[in-house]
């Protein structure tokens, strides 16, 4: 008589296996497809938030965007940055397998923090990074305004 060691999990793990399997079968392409037809996307630019004492930094992941295609917008103190990637258009002579690079628009806002001097806002965007400059006010870097009592 063999012992075997029990796993609860293993019926569930591999249930879990069979349906996502299914699941990306059966539903994922047509998902893909309703996305392109619809013009949504599951892509969201990813950032990086540095704060000196002078200022903050947001660096975004842009890859394959062209700087004509990103616009950068201050409205009521929200920060947003919107743009389109372009579909790149395949062709099944290629022998592709798999996409899974996305396409289409994006958006991404952040609140701001009341000190930021929004119109001091510089962007630069070099090599697939958009990189922002959001400088604070001066009542901000001389840590507040300060009030002597009487």
């Amino acid at each position: 008589m063999a012992i075997i060691r029990w796993d609860p999990f293993r019926d569930i793990n591999a249930f879990q296996r069979q349906f996502q399997s299914m699941f990306d079968e059966n539903w994922g392409n047509r998902f893909a497809e309703l996305a392109k037809e619809t013009g949504l996307t599951d892509w969201q630019i990813k950032v990086d938030i540095q704060e000196s004492p002078e200022a903050y930094t947001v660096r975004a992941d842009l890859p394959g965007v062209k700087k004509e295609d990103i616009n950068l917008h201050v409205d009521n103190g929200i920060l947003s940055i919107t743009g389109k990637r372009e579909t790149v258009k395949e062709e099944d002579k290629n022998g592709y397998h798999r996409i899974e690079r996305v396409s289409g628009n994006f958006r991404r806002s952040f609140q701001l923090p009341e000190h930021v001097n929004a119109q001091g806002i510089a962007a630069s965007y070099q090599d697939g990074v958009l990189e922002l400059r959001l400088p604070k006010a001066e009542k901000a870097r001389d840590g507040g305004l300060r009030i002597d009592v009487k």
